[in-house]
C-alpha cells in the first residue's frame, strides 16, 4: 500500500563530519611535517580511508517502512536483516504527531525509552503506534499528509485513529 525510504543523517550533519576530517588531517600533517614526511603521508592517507568508508556507511544506512493491508514492516538497512513486522491485530490506536528528535530521543537510529521503541531518522513527524502488550513505537516519516490520507481511506487503519 505504503512504502517510504528514509536516510538516518542529514545532508548536513554528513557535511560537519567531513569537515571534522579535513581539519584533523591538516592538524596531523602540520603536526607531523616537520618529522619523516613518508610517515606523514601513511597517516593521512589512513585517515582519508577512514574518512571515506565513514561517509560511505552512513550515506549507505537508510529506514524502510512499508505498510500492507494487514501489517507494517519496519527495517533499518544494513543493521537488521530481516524487516520487524506489526500485525494489524497488534495495534491498538495509531496517530501522526510532530517529532523532535534530538529532545524526545536524544539522537537518531534505533532507540528504546521506556516503553517505547523508537526508529528515528531525519524527518519532522512520526506515527506513533499503541500496541495490545502496552508498548509504543514511534516511526518517522517524511510524507505525513500522504500516510494520513492511505491510512483514514482504509477501513481497519481508520478505526484504530486516535485523536490528541
Amino acid at each position: 500500500m505504503l512504502e517510504e525510504k528514509l536516510k538516518l543523517l542529514p545532508g548536513w550533519l554528513l557535511t560537519f563530519l567531513i569537515m571534522d576530517f579535513v581539519i584533523v588531517l591538516i592538524i596531523v600533517f602540520a603536526v607531523n611535517q616537520s618529522e619523516d614526511p613518508q610517515s606523514t603521508t601513511t597517516i593521512m592517507l589512513i585517515l582519508g580511508a577512514c574518512l571515506l568508508l565513514i561517509f560511505m556507511l552512513l550515506n549507505y544506512i537508510h529506514f524502510k517502512v512499508k505498510m500492507g493491508y494487514r501489517d507494517i514492516s519496519i527495517r533499518m538497512v544494513p543493521f537488521s536483516l530481516k524487516p520487524r513486522l506489526i500485525a494489524q491485530n497488534d495495534i491498538v490506536a495509531w496517530k501522526i504527531r510532530p517529532l523532535s528528535v534530538m529532545k524526545e530521543f536524544s539522537g537518531y537510529g534505533k532507540r528504546k525509552k521506556g516503553n517505547t521503541t523508537a526508529y528515528v531518522v531525519d524527518s519532522k513527524f512520526a506515527i506513533e503506534f499503541d500496541l495490545s502488550n502496552g508498548h509504543k513505537i514511534v516511526m518517522s516519516i517524511r510524507n505525513n499528509d500522504e500516510w494520513q490520507r492511505t491510512l483514514e481511506r482504509s477501513t481497519v487503519w481508520a478505526e484504530k485513529m486516535r485523536v490528541s
